[in-house]
């Protein structure tokens, strides 16, 4: 990963934690405010507040670490290509041109063994 990738995501997570952050605070906030605010103190008002806060928090906690998993597993993957692609370029700059045009044949189904 190069120093502009590293700082992209490093920003990626921040904004994301920030929009995390904040989504909570909100919410915790409108909490707060029904409850001692507007006086709710029935036990369904308490049940319908903290659902929706937990909900909220829930779906922002969720889609914070799903994401952040996303990335961290695509970037895994196109490590892995990368890797692979250049053990094919040396194995390939290695070989004959017969051995490259066999390896080709068999890569397309057409093998000259009979199989």
């Amino acid at each position: 990963m190069n120093d502009r990738t590293h700082a992209v995501e490093i920003a990626r997570m921040r904004y994301a934690c920030y929009v995390a952050i904040f989504g909570l605070g909100v919410s915790a906030a409108l909490v707060v405010l029904l409850v001692f605010g507007a006086g709710m103190r029935a036990s369904a008002d308490i049940v319908a507040i903290v659902g929706t806060f937990t909900g909220v928090s829930g779906t922002l906690v969720g889609a914070f670490f799903g994401l952040q998993i996303g990335a961290a597993g695509r970037e895994q993957e196109r490590a892995e290509r990368r890797d692979a692609e250049r053990m094919t370029r040396m194995a390939f700059g290695v070989m004959t041109e017969d051995q490259y045009k066999e390896t080709m044949k068999m890569v397309k189904g057409e093998s000259s063994t009979g199989m």
